[in-house]
């Protein structure tokens, strides 16, 4: 007997082998995809921070040349009007402030003073003004890619945990029903020995046939008692298994569809506004010159106009798009001889066990909905207080210019009035900065909560479909579906407010 079961309980192991192995091989290279994610937003950050880093130097140089222009221009004017009072005062030419080569030279002398004035506004503009926004957006982009990537790295370690789950659930599987095999091998043997005794009793003596065939009854019914109770445990086995791998496809396919380009949309939040308002300083600062070329103009217009999150979304996606495509989903392992395929409640016991699940599980996706969708207000609203801080429109600098003007008409020292303000301003825009962040640090943590809640929520509606699939139930008495997410206003563009009649459209706006 033992030698007819074994050939079979070979095939069984090799082939449970296989399945294992071919198991652990999709699971290390959803583990390589994961790392790749990782290593790609990690090189992003690293080269916008080179970039931030290379626009800092240059208008920190800008403003030095700007500055020693200024100073060159001033040191030219004031060596030339002296002359030009000895001129207008010349005795041989009565009225000389009246011709017009007279005019002209105090005209380019007036030119060349309010050149000096504006020039010197200009390097203190991208010096005090320009140059630190860039490194304040390259500390606030580490952050919070730091805190981005925390939860990308927890979402990635549960679809893990559930893959694992799916794999020590695929184990137990497939050992159950090696153990209803080998249970249904022993009850066939046995069978096949009482029919060769039955046979061999009616064709000759009948003397210890009966009580043999009373023993192999007995051993029939036993081992009938132990296949029943195999194939019984192989049935729950095998609903655990098909329950966890809805589950995790769910959260799989929940993480690359909704829970990375969330991630990425908040990798983005307040970065490309932060870089428009500096981009708006900028075009300001080189209208009230009225110096920039129409052609230059134009060029900086385009490129502020192309300050677009969604266009560097989807650009970096399509060039990882290896990286960032969502992977087929888990296929469903059958035990050799098993034809089913999904969650089954053919037996009373597993009825009774799986409405009981359904139950629970509609009790907890109805609570987790309601908990959803309250952190998405607070969500809403917690991300309306955060671009309030970050959007303030203190880019126009017209009134530095008209300052300095009066200052320089009045003979007042505009080095002295700039230091008597400068404290309170920079007081002003530490608490406001610090006030800024604390804000973020809330809208945060109040993201992670709505993404592990309707993670959950994904997860619980993919095990009440199975279950509801396997009770044979309508489909208007179905798993309610997931509160439709409303479509909110990008937490990533620009204010409209930036934006004036007039004014460059930025990012589409």
């Amino acid at each position: 007997m033992l030698q007819q079961i074994n050939p079979q309980l070979n095939r069984s192991f090799r082939n449970k082998k296989d399945v294992l192995i071919d198991f652990e091989s999709k699971t290390k290279e959803l583990r390589v995809q994961f790392t790749e994610q990782l290593r790609l937003m990690d090189t992003r950050l690293e080269w916008e921070s080179a970039v931030l880093l290379e626009l800092n130097e240059f208008y920190r140089r800008r403003a030095e040349i700007e500055e020693q222009y200024s100073k060159d221009l001033k040191k030219l004017f004031s060596s030339r009007v002296e002359k030009l009072h000895m001129l207008e005062r010349h005795r041989s030419v009565p009225g000389a402030s009246s011709y017009s080569l007279f005019k002209f030279y105090k005209t380019v002398l007036g030119i060349t003073h309010s050149q000096s004035v504006n020039h010197g506004v200009v390097a203190k503009i991208f010096s005090t003004k320009m140059a630190p926004r860039f490194t304040d957006i390259r500390e606030n982009s580490a952050k919070l890619f730091q805190k981005c990537k925390e939860m990308c790295i927890a979402g990635q370690d549960e679809v893990m945990e559930n893959v694992r789950q799916v794999g020590q659930s695929l184990r137990t599987y497939q050992i159950a029903y090696g153990q209803a095999a080998q249970a249904e091998a022993k009850l066939l043997a046995a069978k096949d020995d009482r029919r060769r005794l039955e046979e061999a009793g009616q064709s000759g003596s009948a003397s210890g046939v009966e009580k043999r065939l009373k023993q192999l009854d007995k051993t029939v019914e036993r081992r009938r008692e132990k296949y029943d109770s195999t194939k019984h445990k192989a049935l729950r086995e095998r609903n655990d298994y098909l329950l966890q791998l809805e589950s995790a496809n769910a959260c799989l396919r929940k993480y690359f569809s909704d829970d990375m380009p969330d991630i990425l949309d908040c990798m983005a939040c307040g970065f490309h506004n932060s870089l428009a308002r500096a981009a708006m300083m900028h075009l300001n600062t080189e209208d009230t010159m009225k110096q920039r070329q129409e052609s230059f103009v134009r060029l900086f217009m385009d490129t502020m106009s192309q300050l677009d999150a969604k266009q560097d979304k989807l650009h970096f996606l399509q060039t990882s798009q290896l990286a960032f495509t969502e992977p087929k989903a888990l296929k469903f392992v059958a035990h050799k001889g098993d034809p089913i395929n999904q969650v089954c409640a053919n037996q009373s016991d597993v009825l009774n066990e799986l409405e009981s699940r359904y139950n629970n599980l509609q009790t907890l996706i109805k609570n987790t909905g309601l908990e959803s969708d309250e952190l998405w207000k607070t969500l809403e609203a917690a991300e309306q207080s955060w671009l309030s801080e970050i959007s303030v429109s203190d880019y126009y600098v017209n009134e530095m210019f008209c300052q300095a003007m009066k200052e320089s008409q009045s003979g007042i020292s505009g080095d002295f009035a700039a230091d008597s303000s400068q404290q309170p301003e920079q007081r002003n825009a530490d608490t406001d900065k610090k006030r800024a962040w604390e804000n973020g640090e809330f809208y945060l943590g109040k993201f992670s909560e709505y993404m592990r809640k309707n993670c959950q929520l994904t997860r619980s509606r993919a095990r009440a479909a199975a279950i509801s699939r396997a009770l044979g139930r309508e489909s208007g008495m179905a798993p309610p579906p997931l509160p439709t997410k409303p479509r909110k206003k990008s937490i990533i563009k620009v204010n409209a407010q930036l934006i004036g009649s007039g004014k460059p459209k930025l990012f589409g706006g």
